[in-house]
């Protein structure tokens, strides 16, 4: 299965050449997971230390999935199957289209998002070429 990774992480603020998106404060980050229908506030992920959000593209079947993780003092929480912990982990899975009008809904705010994975979709087809 091919897939591109972007990493999400809430609390700094910069675009990485490895693929690593950053939120600038918690609001934004807290502004692209409503946008994702995440029932999710500021002020539920301001307690946590980290919070991620992981995109895979999936080739084969043509979508995207969408899940975020919360690492709470220094462990990993990513048991969806757990009660306790099902609000700790969220996967969304869209078609092209589908994100598409997801991000019709805020342009300004996904633009870098979306730039960022057409160069990824591009990387992984030329490596597939080098394989």
């Amino acid at each position: 299965m091919n897939e591109v990774k972007v990493k999400i992480d809430v609390w700094e603020g910069r675009i990485g050449e490895t693929g690593i998106v950053q939120f600038q404060s918690v609001d934004l980050a807290n502004m692209f997971l409503r946008m994702m229908n995440q029932r999710v506030i500021a002020e539920e992920i301001r307690g946590y230390l980290k919070s991620e959000i992981t995109l895979l593209w999936t080739e084969e079947k043509e979508e995207y999935s969408f899940a975020y993780r919360y690492d709470i003092g220094g462990g990993s929480y990513i048991h969806d199957t757990e009660p306790i912990q099902a609000d700790l982990y969220r996967r969304y899975t869209y078609t092209r289209d589908e994100l598409q009008k997801l991000t019709d809904k805020d342009n300004r705010f996904v633009e870098m998002y979306t730039d960022n994975l057409k160069m990824y979709e591009k990387s992984l087809r030329a490596l597939q070429v080098l394989k």
